[in-house]
């Protein structure tokens, strides 16, 4: 019996139609990329204590084209990623964008090694004590506890506190590398992001007093009536900071120096020690 010889399907021709079916996926995925990365872009224009934002400010903050701008504000607010405010279109961080922000911060393993100990600290010295990293420049509290006879300065996981005039950002710049601080530095004065006249003999003082005793003070810098002390972690490629303080008259000044900041040392001590026991390095 004679088998059947089957006839070879002829390849089909690729055309500019094919093609372009063929790298529309790709093309697609390139704009969303894309939508994605200026999206992230205009959320993170808005800063610590502003004000709602124009679209016209989105667009010089960003660097992005109004008509963009538009586009993507419109995406944000149906998402919840952004709301309005009044009737003369401004915008502020919505809803969504909060619970994104506070879910990760509750998963931060950090935390759970952290508060314990910062609690003990804040209660036995009567003071309020932040844990924090970098965020731009400025510096996002990953952890805060206080005393309850501690004034309430409205500092919560996930603030940002400028990284210029608070103890906590000082004690960070510290123990950056050269280049890294001085990059920090420029971007700072660029951004007009504090309003101290002298402002790198101020952190130049304060680099000072941690070369000295492992900590700084901030005392009015950041607030008239806030008196702060701070020093950092510094772990393998990570720096965390941590400072605490109290509100009150400058008679408070002297007992931070004195009493708390050799105790703050030793809290900054034990949650790295804790840190590197738990192998939580790589989910700061």
């Amino acid at each position: 019996m004679t088998a059947k010889r089957t006839r070879a399907k002829k390849p089909v021709p690729r055309t500019a139609t094919t093609a372009r079916h063929a790298s529309a996926g790709t093309t697609t995925r390139g704009d969303d990329v894309v939508s994605l990365r200026r999206s992230l872009e205009i959320l993170r224009a808005f800063r610590p204590d502003d004000s709602p934002l124009s679209r016209h400010e989105i667009a010089q903050r960003t660097g992005l084209p109004n008509t963009t701008v538009a586009r993507l504000i419109h995406t944000l607010l149906t998402l919840g990623y952004l709301s309005r405010v009044g009737t003369h279109s401004n915008y502020r961080p919505g809803p969504s964008v909060l619970a994104i922000g506070h879910a990760l911060i509750e998963a931060l393993p950090i935390r759970r090694i952290a508060r314990p100990l910062m609690q003990r600290f804040a209660t036995e010295l009567n003071v309020w004590v932040s844990l924090g990293t970098a965020d731009g420049n400025n510096m996002l509290v990953l952890e805060h506890a206080a005393s309850a006879a501690a004034p309430d300065i409205r500092v919560r996981p996930g603030s940002l506190l400028p990284m210029a005039s608070t103890a906590l950002g000082r004690a960070y710049l510290w123990a950056q590398t050269p280049e890294r601080r001085a990059d920090h530095l420029v971007q700072i004065e660029a951004d007009g992001a504090s309003g101290e006249p002298r402002l790198r003999d101020t952190i130049e003082q304060a680099f000072a007093e941690l070369d000295r005793s492992g900590f700084c003070t901030a005392f009015g810098s950041w607030r008239r009536d806030t008196f702060a002390i701070g020093t950092s972690i510094v772990m393998h490629n990570d720096v965390l900071a941590l400072a605490c303080g109290n509100l009150g008259r400058a008679a408070n000044a002297r007992a931070l120096v004195e009493n708390v900041g050799p105790r703050l040392l030793r809290v900054a001590t034990d949650i790295k020690n804790g840190l590197l026991q738990s192998g939580s390095l790589e989910d700061l």
